[in-house]
């Protein structure tokens, strides 16, 4: 069992996953770790994560609901929240299917990419302190795949109202496939 990661305690699984996901690959880090009922220390080199090997981290497959009780009325109040909880991220997204070819290739974001666009992102807020930028392809949320800046926003507002302290975002900036870890 993983105790801790460079003498910073984990608690919790999502701090284990948002630890190993902020640190760049080919980063050593030291694990304290538990076994047999004695605490040991191991140092580890990180490799970047082969698309391959992604798995959904999303405990119960996923973040939306189709529930409408029979009324638009709370899908409209969920577009709403999900829409304020992503401009409180200070995020302006964008989907990838209003994007001209020009702008597609400009951005190196291929055809066979699908995610949102991240449009904006205030420079003051968290979000962009911990590292997404403008000009970023937000593909999955806690591993799970987003196609619109609604499903985003739903994915983010269920993680949120979980109770969830941080996520995982899988991104692709000019080419290249990153995570990037985000406190709410």
């Amino acid at each position: 069992m993983i105790v801790a990661i460079d003498n910073e305690p984990i608690r919790e699984w999502a701090q284990l996953r948002t630890k190993i996901a902020s640190t760049p690959p080919g980063e050593t880090i030291q694990l304290q770790v538990v076994r047999d009922g004695r605490e040991r220390e191991v140092r580890v080199k990180l490799e970047a994560l082969d698309s391959n090997q992604v798995a959904s981290a999303t405990p119960d497959g996923g973040g939306s609901s189709d529930d409408t009780d029979g009324a638009g009325g709370r899908d409209a109040e969920l577009d709403a929240e999900a829409r304020s909880l992503v401009e409180d991220l200070g995020l302006s997204l964008t989907d990838l299917s209003d994007l001209t070819e020009e702008l597609r290739a400009r951005a190196r974001v291929g055809e066979d990419v699908e995610g949102v666009l991240v449009t904006s992102v205030t420079e003051t807020s968290k979000t962009y302190r911990q590292g997404l930028r403008p000009g970023d392809v937000i593909t999955q949320i806690q591993g799970e795949a987003v196609n619109s800046p609604e499903t985003a926003g739903r994915v983010l507002l269920s993680l949120n109202q979980r109770g969830e302290e941080a996520i995982l975002l899988r991104i692709q900036r000019q080419g290249q496939r990153l995570f990037i870890a985000i406190d709410f």
